[in-house]
């Protein structure tokens, strides 16, 4: 606005900025750690599964332009573990960009758009003792940073 509203206006003129705003960032993509899942394989081996989910509308690159352009960096996902060391699959892995939801909020499989809005990553670990534990942690310049921590324990 080049000015204000006039003051008996200003109110309502303000309360549906606001709400515009806070619909506006309820868009902007967001991870969360949905499952992590740990699978006893036998001889200090466990397999370890983790989904990972952008809950928002929006992608976790915001705009094709970003990616265009080449600044929209990719999601990463970290597996930090204590007591125990990967076998199979790596510490940190780039999974790329994540569709958003649009157009149905929180479904992690929209049939009418195939839009798939989860990674799915798997390791192996061998443990050192009988109990370790593994931290899964996915990193976005645009949706956030988040982790789930879970216990391991061998057959």
């Amino acid at each position: 606005f080049s000015q204000n509203p006039p003051p008996k206006f200003a109110e309502a003129e303000w309360k549906k900025n606001c709400e515009f705003e806070i619909k506006r960032a309820a868009m902007l993509p967001l991870l969360r750690i949905a499952d992590v899942k740990t699978q006893a394989l036998g001889d200090k081996l466990v397999k370890v599964t983790a989904k990972v989910v952008n809950e928002a509308y929006l992608p976790t690159n915001v705009t094709q332009i970003a990616v265009k352009n080449g600044i929209a960096k990719p999601v990463v996902v970290k597996l930090a573990l204590e007591g125990a060391e990967i076998l199979s699959g790596e510490a940190e892995t780039e999974v790329g960009h994540i569709k958003g939801t649009a157009p149905r909020v929180q479904a992690w499989y929209d049939p009418s758009t195939g839009v798939v809005n989860f990674r799915e990553l798997e390791w192996v670990v061998r443990l050192e003792g009988n109990k370790a534990s593994a931290t899964v942690t996915a990193v976005s310049q645009k949706a956030g940073t988040t982790s789930k921590k879970v216990d391991l324990q061998a057959k």
